[in-house]
C-alpha cells in the first residue's frame, strides 16, 4: 500500500488562534418519501495564499453556477483539543480550470513525481500534516505515475492568518453548520442496505478478478489485501444543520478495483434523527497500486 500522510494538531493550534464526479444513492428504500434540506456542500483546500479552491459535492457539478458570495470553511481534521471551533469566511474571487492546483499554489510535491513541470518550486510554503492521516491535499495526484490530473475550482479568499495548508468543507455563509469532530477516525456505521450493497460490491469485485486474471481472489497474498469497501470508510467530521432533525457525516476510503487502479473516497451522508437518508460520492483517481 502507498504511503500515508498526517497532521499536527499542534499547527493547527496555530493556524485557527478549514466531489465533482458525485453519484447520488439512497441508502433506504424510504428514503424517496424524505426529503432533506436542500444543502450544498463543497470540498477542498485552503493554501498560505490564502486561497480556498473548492468543487461541489453534486451529480451534476460541471453545470453548478450558484456560488455563494461567502462561504463557511471548516477543517477537515479536528483543529483542537476541547473540540470547539470558530468558524472561518471566505469571499469568492474566481473560477480557475484546467489546472494542477498545489503547482498553482507553489506547494511542494507530496510524492516524488514523474509528472513535475521543469522550472517548478516552492516558495517555503508547507503541509499541516505531520502525524498519520487520511487525505493531505484534496488536489493531489496521490501516486507518482498520475500526470494527467488537472482540476477545475472555484477560488475564495480569506482573511484569516494561514500558514500552511490543509482539506477543508464548506457551505454557503446562508447555512449553519455545527460541527463535531469526536467520531473522527471512526469506521462509519453501514444501514442495512449499504450492508447489503458491500456485499454485493465484494461478489462483484472477485468476479471481475477471476474473469481478468483466471484465478480465485487470495487477500493473504494478493497486494490489496482485504477487498476495500464502503464497510472500510472512517469519519472525518460530522455536523448537524442548523436547529433542525438534520445532520451531515463526511467519510473517507480507498476504493482499489480488480486493474488495482486507486480512488479516494469521499463520501457524505445526510442524516435524519440518526438515521441515514441519502448519501453521494466524490471519486478523485489517484493512480495504480504499485
Amino acid at each position: 500500500m502507498y504511503r500515508r500522510y498526517a497532521i499536527s494538531h499542534y499547527l493547527v493550534l496555530l493556524l485557527l488562534a478549514g466531489l465533482y464526479a458525485c453519484n447520488n444513492k439512497s441508502t433506504d428504500s424510504s428514503a424517496n418519501a424524505q426529503v432533506g434540506p436542500n444543502v450544498t456542500l463543497f470540498v477542498g483546500q485552503i493554501y498560505p495564499s490564502q486561497h480556498v479552491i473548492l468543487q461541489p459535492i453534486l451529480n451534476n457539478a460541471a453545470e453548478f453556477n450558484a456560488w455563494p458570495e461567502i462561504i463557511n470553511f471548516y477543517p477537515v481534521f479536528s483543529p483542537i483539543k476541547n473540540n470547539s471551533l470558530k468558524i472561518l469566511q471566505a469571499k469568492l474571487v474566481d473560477k480557475i480550470s484546467n489546472t494542477y492546483i498545489p503547482m498553482m499554489e507553489n506547494m511542494p510535491g507530496i510524492e516524488s513525481s514523474k509528472c513535475t513541470q521543469q522550472g517548478y518550486r516552492h516558495i517555503n510554503n508547507q503541509y499541516l500534516l505531520n502525524e498519520e492521516a487520511l487525505i493531505q491535499d484534496y488536489f493531489a495526484r496521490g501516486m507518482p505515475d498520475n500526470c494527467a490530473k488537472e482540476d477545475d475550482g472555484t477560488r475564495y479568499k480569506t482573511d484569516s492568518n494561514v500558514t500552511a495548508s490543509f482539506p477543508v468543507v464548506a457551505i454557503s455563509a446562508d447555512d449553519n453548520l455545527t460541527v463535531d469532530y469526536q467520531n473522527a477516525g471512526k469506521l462509519r456505521p453501514l444501514s442495512v442496505d449499504e450492508q447489503r450493497q458491500v456485499i454485493q460490491y465484494i461478489q462483484d469485485f472477485k468476479t471481475e478478478y477471476k474473469q481478468a486474471y483466471g484465478s480465485e481472489y487470495d487477500e493473504k497474498t494478493n497486494n490489496i489485501g482485504e477487498i476495500p469497501t464502503l464497510a472500510s470508510a472512517k469519519i472525518l467530521l460530522e455536523a448537524r444543520y442548523g436547529k433542525t432533525d438534520y445532520s451531515i457525516r463526511v467519510s473517507t476510503w480507498e476504493r482499489i478495483t480488480a486493474a488495482y487502479h486507486i480512488y479516494r473516497i469521499i463520501e457524505v451522508s445526510l442524516l435524519k434523527n440518526g438515521k441515514i437518508i441519502q448519501s453521494s460520492e466524490t471519486s478523485r483517481y489517484q493512480g495504480v497500486l504499485g
